[in-house]
């Protein structure tokens, strides 16, 4: 009983005690700790100043318990949210002094936070480190894994990272979902691709990172090359909206389908990504996506996107670019594109075999459009170049018939006359370019040259089209050259081709070998070829109307007037320039056809309607002539007076004096007959009337009985007219000889002494035309000048309108427009003979042109075009400047219509240059597509003419500047500077290369 109410005791005395110790503590927490209290709801509330303050003077307490420990804890933790600068180092204190207290653990904890939150990679990654992990709440443990997982993954160490986010995305926690998302990025960079699809299906069901996901798994199985389960995976996302990258998810899907060489899907998907980042794409995805849209036929796209690439790549990619831009652009059918685009991939280093292909579709190109000479260099080059290409043999072919395509007819010819063995196609290709050669040397005048190149055409007969027109241009030569025989064989050849009559020659040629006959005066003949010629061309043919005047002319000849004033009264219904000559023609038939009153009549008409003509003063002659011939001398001499009066420096008015002088004579006139006649011999003492107007002389004298004075005038016959082995006729003679010998210094020496020698000679005047001539063939233009107006200031001169002629050229030359125009004129009026009527014509034409006073200008030319004596140069040339009238006062609507006439006209320079300035008026318009293609044609048509084609392909650079093709443009002008022969050319593309690269 004792023991147990010890025991008792003993419990309530430890009951009273523990009660008594218990009290004494609550009463010491509620009056003591109240600081602390408060601090630590500051704290929670954020207000780090005020709550370390609180904390500080807990600690001020100097209680030492527990509380104290902590209170100093939340003294370092405020100093670190208030970012005082002794925060860290007071942290680091506190850990030291209580590295055992789990509040060291937190505040490692909370410095990793903290940095974390600053973004303070290696301090936070430090301080993480420092974390006893153990001693964190599950809560904690799961925040400082994943923030320290996160921190070694912004630095790339996946390994760490990785390791970590394994450990979390095993586990339930709040960043199981991320854990998994970022883990299997790790995977996927550490290659363990069936380890990262697994993390990253997990996380993609959670809705924060399902649209993040989708671009981690398309990379993914592209990394493994699994293009099928990419593709099956990518058609499950459907046309979700939310997936983030969805532009390089596309692009994936489109690469998968590149792979598996699905070009069609490639295009779509590859397309679908680059329009979704509406930017321009990298040169790699611009690469293969024009790839697969050149794949698919998509050529015009595939070029673009091949262009990309080409003007932002480098090397090897760049190269690749530019041969297949070139394929698409030639698919599409834009060769000029084409061939700037396998210029540049030729020239690529990177790789040999796409410079090799380029080289041949660089070279194959150029000749399919005909690029001009450097086709051939181009083809002989890579011949060079690449002497065991598998394309050898088709360049080979192409080199043969390149030199039928390229106008550098003098390379061409003596590089196959080189070859010693030729092919059927080089006999062709020889055939086509010689006579091309002989085309080119008859537009420049040069007949015996063309006629070598048109024989040698006809040499390797290969195409009967081309022997044909050989044939026919043989005879045109020929008869150039007045080889009127050889021309009728050359004509006749035509007729024997049975394919000619398919073809323009076989009526040419009926009309050519009518003038061949004609000009050597077989007239039957002629009649017979110009009959047929105007029966098979009909009066809307080309020369219907002058073959129907020959035809007259003909029958003119075989004294069927009747005939001939009808084909003349035919002609005269017709549009033509030879009025004048047809009612001079027909006047003369009807005079002969003793039709009288209508011959009079027709020559009025002429003198009248045309008086200007060169027909005009023969035209009174003859009307006058009639009235004499019927005995109406009254009448006669009132005719033959208007003729002297009306031109006193016509060559008719010799005859019109000798004619008016024996009228004169019939009506017993005899001083004035004698008057005529004596006016004859002291004018005209060389003219052929001479004779008869001495003979004349002296009967009239004899009958009017003054026979003494026929002495005087027969001495001063005798003088004017020396006998051959006369001193004063060798003297002349040998002077003249010295003329035609070209030896020009001697013949001036020798005619001026001539006529110092014999002051009253006729021939003195013919002597002051070989000198004035003489100066103008050896280049001495004022002594030229001074003399030939001393002949026609004299206007003594059998060469009169010769002189007048030349004076036309000199003042021409020297750009005396004016004064040139004024001897032309002259000379028109003066001319006797077609060829000084065209020189007249053609002057004036030029003169006005210079001026410029394109209104008259434009008028000459269309005389120089209509006057049946104008050679094919003359005409091509009057064609060139009408055209550029037009472009020069800016008509360019009507320039081009013109200049499209000249240039289809003429095969010469003047056709080229007319297609160039078609061109350049296109541009001025803003036409720029119509204007590339006519500077191609000038390269097609007018390869040869090296200035005005390297002007064409100057402008191509503009056009494409124009329609914002920098890329063709500057290629353009490399290839000029490359490859162009003219320095001018080639100093202007530099400029304009140089001006596009600064911008």
């Amino acid at each position: 009983m004792q023991k147990l109410a010890i025991l008792i005791y003993s419990v309530l005395a430890f009951l009273l005690i523990s009660f008594t110790s218990f009290a004494q503590t609550t009463q010491t927490f509620s009056a003591d700790d109240y600081t602390y209290r408060t601090a630590l709801e500051l704290f929670d509330r954020e207000k780090y100043a005020t709550a370390q303050k609180a904390f500080q003077d807990y600690i001020d307490l100097n209680k030492g318990d527990l509380l104290t420990v902590e209170a100093k804890y939340y003294v370092a933790i405020c100093a670190l949210y208030l970012e005082n600068d002794d925060a860290e180092p007071t942290i680091e204190r506190f850990i030291a002094e209580y590295p055992n207290h789990p509040k060291a653990a937190m505040a490692y904890y909370e410095m990793g936070n903290y940095y974390f939150n600053q973004k303070n990679t290696e301090k936070a990654i430090a301080y993480f480190e420092k974390v006893d992990i153990s001693s964190l709440s599950k809560e904690q443990q799961v925040e400082a894994k994943f923030k320290l997982a996160y921190l070694y993954f912004s630095k790339q160490d996946f390994l760490k990272a990785g390791n970590l986010f394994d450990e979390l995305k095993r586990s339930n926690n709040k960043y199981t979902y991320a854990a998994s998302y970022y883990a299997g990025y790790c995977n996927y960079r550490k290659g363990s691709y069936t380890e990262a699809l697994t993390d990253l299906k997990r996380a993609a069901q959670s809705p924060e990172y399902a649209p993040m996901v989708p671009y981690m798994i398309v990379n993914v199985y592209y990394k493994q090359g699994k293009y099928d389960e990419l593709i099956e995976y990518a058609q499950t996302l459907g046309t979700s909206k939310d997936i983030r990258n969805a532009d390089e998810v596309f692009l994936l899907v489109g690469e998968s389908y590149y792979r598996k060489g699905d070009y069609a899907n490639a295009a779509r998907y590859l397309k679908e990504s680059v329009g979704k980042t509406k930017s321009r794409p990298a040169p790699e995805i611009a690469y293969r996506l024009g790839y697969a849209q050149y794949k698919t036929g998509d050529f015009k796209s595939a070029a673009e996107n091949f262009k990309i690439t080409a003007t932002t790549a480098k090397d090897t990619l760049a190269q690749y670019a530019s041969y297949h831009m070139g394929l698409s652009y030639l698919q599409s059918g834009n060769k000029p594109f084409a061939l700037t685009a396998f210029d540049q991939a030729r020239r690529g280093k990177a790789s040999k075999q796409v410079a090799e292909d380029a080289a041949y579709y660089h070279a194959k190109v150029s000749f399919e459009t005909n690029a001009g000479p450097e086709t051939t260099a181009l083809l002989k080059d890579f011949l060079k170049n690449y002497p065991t290409s598998s394309y050898k043999n088709e360049i080979n072919e192409l080199l043969s018939e390149s030199y039928l395509a390229s106008n550098n007819y003098n390379e061409a010819i003596a590089h196959i006359e080189a070859i010693p063995n030729r092919t059927p196609k080089i006999d062709e290709a020889y055939q086509r370019v010689t006579f091309n050669k002989g085309a080119e040397f008859f537009n420049k005048d040069q007949y015996n040259e063309a006629l070598t190149q048109f024989q040698k055409s006809l040499s390797r007969p290969k195409v009967t089209e081309v022997a044909i027109a050989a044939h026919f241009w043989s005879g045109e030569t020929q008869s150039a050259v007045q080889n009127y025989p050889s021309a009728i064989n050359e004509y006749a050849a035509v007729f024997r081709e049975p394919e000619s009559k398919n073809t323009e020659y076989y009526n040419r040629s009926r009309y050519g070998i009518g003038y061949a006959y004609y000009n050597n005066k077989e007239y039957d003949k002629a009649a017979t070829h110009f009959r047929e010629y105007t029966t098979a061309v009909g009066p809307n043919g080309k020369n219907y109307a002058d073959a129907l005047v020959r035809l007259a002319d003909c029958q003119y000849v075989a004294k069927n007037f009747d005939a001939a004033i009808q084909l003349y009264d035919q002609a005269l219904a017709l549009p033509g320039s030879e009025k004048d000559y047809i009612l001079f023609q027909k006047a003369n038939a009807l005079n002969f056809a003793g039709r009288d009153e209508e011959a009079r009549r027709t020559f009025d008409e002429l003198s009248n309607k045309y008086s200007s003509s060169r027909y005009a003063d023969n035209a009174m002659y003859q009307r006058a002539d009639v009235d004499f011939e019927k005995g109406n001398y009254n009448a006669a001499i009132t005719g033959f007076t208007r003729v002297i009066e009306s031109n006193a420096a016509s060559g008719v008015v010799p005859y019109a004096l000798q004619k008016r002088a024996l009228a004169y004579s019939n009506l017993q006139q005899y001083d004035k007959a004698i008057a005529d006649y004596q006016r004859i011999l002291d004018k005209y003492p060389t003219s052929k009337v001479s004779n008869s107007a001495l003979l004349g002389l002296q009967e009239t004298l004899a009958s009017a009985k003054r026979s003494d004075e026929f002495g005087t005038y027969l001495e001063k016959y005798r003088r004017a007219n020396p006998q051959d082995n006369s001193t004063e006729s060798i003297e002349f003679d040998a002077a003249k000889s010295l003329y035609l010998n070209e030896k020009y210094p001697q013949a001036i020496s020798a005619m001026e002494a001539y006529i110092r020698n014999h002051p009253d000679s006729e021939q003195k005047y013919d002597a002051r035309y070989y000198i004035a001539d003489s100066y103008y063939k050896f280049g001495d233009r004022a002594n030229a000048v001074k003399n030939f107006q001393l002949v026609i200031s004299e206007g003594r001169s059998q060469y009169l309108v010769r002189s007048v002629s030349r004076m036309g050229d000199l003042e021409l030359n020297a750009k005396n427009y004016s004064s040139a125009a004024g001897y032309y004129r002259r000379l028109l009026t003066a001319s006797q003979s077609k060829k000084d009527q065209t020189a007249a014509l053609s002057g004036l034409m030029e003169s006005y042109y210079q001026l410029p006073n394109y209104d008259s200008a434009r008028y000459y030319i269309s005389q120089v075009v209509a006057t049946g004596g104008s050679s094919p140069s003359a005409v091509n040339k009057a064609l060139l400047y009408k055209g550029k009238s037009y472009y020069l006062q800016n008509n360019y609507e009507k320039a081009v219509d013109e200049l499209l006439s000249a240039a289809n006209a003429a095969q010469d320079e003047y056709g080229a240059e007319a297609q160039y300035l078609v061109a350049d008026a296109l541009y001025k318009q803003k036409k720029y597509k119509e204007s590339l293609e006519m500077c191609f044609a000038v390269n097609d048509k007018f390869g040869s003419f090296e200035k005005w084609r390297g002007k064409a392909f100057l402008l191509v650079a503009d056009n494409y500047v124009a329609l914002d093709e920098t890329f063709q443009a500057k290629a353009t002008l490399q290839s000029i500077i490359e490859n162009s022969g003219d320095k001018e050319v080639v100093a202007e593309a530099k400029n304009k290369l140089k001006a596009l690269e600064s911008k």
